[in-house]
């Protein structure tokens, strides 16, 4: 039997008593908030990635541990660990238990474990590492130029260096594994595929979101499309593989910028078209409307739509800065989708909020 993917965790709620609540009080002086926001985004990132890094949380997993012998199973300094621990502590990751030096886990800190289902700890080590800092670091001269780093300062584009380095690129995946985990169930409850038999992913990675949909929809049957190397760790490691054993899915790999599987009922993409400029996505959603033949197919597109309300637009804002600094892609608002799907044969039917930062906009081939 397929395991059903893990279910969503409760959220936690920052009271006013929380470091963070404190730190990022729209109440205090203009100056204030600014330095609090530019000095604890400096340092909270790195604590994060420290304690994912050494596998805090897993170290925690079975009960509280002083930071003595935390420090001793990580081979790293008691005190500099304690103070680690302490800023941690603060923005309600790991907590005390009783003694002052001893910690335990705590609802967020749980979810930097490595065994967690839907653990955001191979996102922390993606976002935190050394290469992917090293990027936001040249984002002044980024502005100057108009050209993101990789096309800038290394000459390629970035899927091709990161192809180029497998720790980057082992990074990368887990990454992007560990944000489809973290945001499937969600999606998947977005999307209407009454009337549908079949559904490509398209630019799927390693199958997370198109498992979680064939999950929910029993008698539905799904190809995942990719470039062949990550077809092959699909194959070895993904999530599909009993979906592949029921006779339910299947594998196909190829360019998506000249061609896509033919004749599918609906196809999906998440978190693809943000990293192309205009005149790229245009191209991939023509190859898709002609893959998809007659009128009347579906098409999802899950992305972050930028809110029409700028201190509602933050979270797309935040990425659309990592696409200005690695890529040639960005986010994009509503009216520039729509635009987009009716120059390339589709029409946008409609916009579907989810319980997170994504949008799923779905559309119909004309």
């Amino acid at each position: 039997m397929t395991t059903p993917p893990s279910q969503q965790p409760a959220p936690v709620v920052l009271t006013e008593a929380s470091g963070i609540a404190n730190a990022f009080n729209p109440a205090l002086p203009p100056p204030a908030l600014l330095i609090n926001l530019v000095g604890a985004g400096m340092v909270m990132p790195r604590c994060v990635y420290v304690a994912a890094k050494l596998g805090l949380a897993d170290l925690l997993a079975k009960g509280p541990l002083e930071v003595e012998e935390l420090a001793r199973r990580t081979q790293s300094d008691k005190n500099a660990l304690m103070r680690v621990m302490c800023t941690l502590e603060s923005m309600g990751i790991f907590a005390r238990d009783g003694q002052a030096s001893t910690f335990r886990n705590t609802p967020l800190s749980e979810f930097l474990r490595a065994d967690v289902p839907g653990s955001a700890r191979p996102w922390v080590l993606f976002a935190g590492s050394e290469w992917m800092w090293d990027l936001f670091g040249k984002m002044p001269g980024v502005v100057k130029s108009g050209v993101n780093v990789f096309d800038d300062q290394y000459k390629t584009p970035m899927f091709e260096w990161i192809a180029k380095h497998p720790p980057a690129s082992q990074e990368f995946n887990n990454g992007m594994a560990a944000m489809s985990d973290v945001s499937s169930m969600m999606v998947v409850q977005a999307l209407d595929l009454s009337g549908v038999k079949s559904v490509v992913d398209v630019g799927g990675g390693v199958g997370s979101l198109l498992s979680a949909v064939l999950h929910a929809n029993p008698g539905l049957q799904g190809l995942l499309f990719e470039q062949p190397q990550v077809i092959e760790s699909a194959r070895a490691q993904g999530p599909l593989s009993d979906f592949v054993k029921e006779g339910r899915c299947t594998f196909a790999s190829g360019d998506f910028f000249k061609e896509q599987p033919e004749g599918l009922d609906a196809y999906l993409m998440k978190w693809i078209l943000h990293d192309w400029d205009d005149e790229q996505v245009k191209q991939i959603l023509s190859v898709t409307r002609k893959a998809a033949g007659k009128p009347g197919k579906k098409l999802f597109i899950v992305e972050l739509v930028i809110d029409p309300v700028p201190l509602q637009a933050l979270e797309a804002r935040v990425y659309d800065m990592a696409m200005l600094v690695m890529q040639e892609g960005r986010e994009r608002n509503e009216q520039e989708f729509r635009g987009l799907l009716a120059a390339s044969g589709f029409e946008l039917k409609r916009v579907v909020p989810t319980l997170t930062p994504y949008r799923v906009l779905e559309a119909v081939s004309v």
